[in-house]
């Protein structure tokens, strides 16, 4: 499990799949500290991780990742395909809720 901070959410429609709904969120990968008590900084090519989850695939995470808003602090559940061995994500579960609002962001 990884801590990370929800940097996007947007929403879009698979052309290649029926014109299934889809979102898209990407995160960023927050250090660890390690047992010394000292942090863990990802690599700058592992920090940002993107994942989506579509209407008819994956409905129970789709409504799920269309409610989190940036700023929020995520732990990352990860998974491994055991075709080709990719890590991939299975789960995103909110510790903390944004501070921000969206005229805090976007205006």
């Amino acid at each position: 499990m990884k801590r990370a901070i929800v940097l996007q959410v947007r929403e879009s429609e698979n052309k290649q799949n029926n014109n299934e709904k889809t979102v898209w969120v990407t995160v960023g990968l927050l250090p660890s500290k390690m047992k010394s008590g000292n942090l863990f900084y990802p690599k700058t090519t592992d920090i940002c991780v993107s994942t989506c989850a579509g209407v008819l695939t994956k409905p129970d995470n789709y409504d799920k990742f269309r409610k989190l808003a940036i700023g929020s602090i995520v732990d990352l559940s990860y998974g491994v395909n055991e075709f080709n061995n990719k890590v991939y994500v299975t789960d995103i579960s909110v510790i903390c809720d944004s501070p921000f609002e969206a005229k805090d962001l976007f205006e």
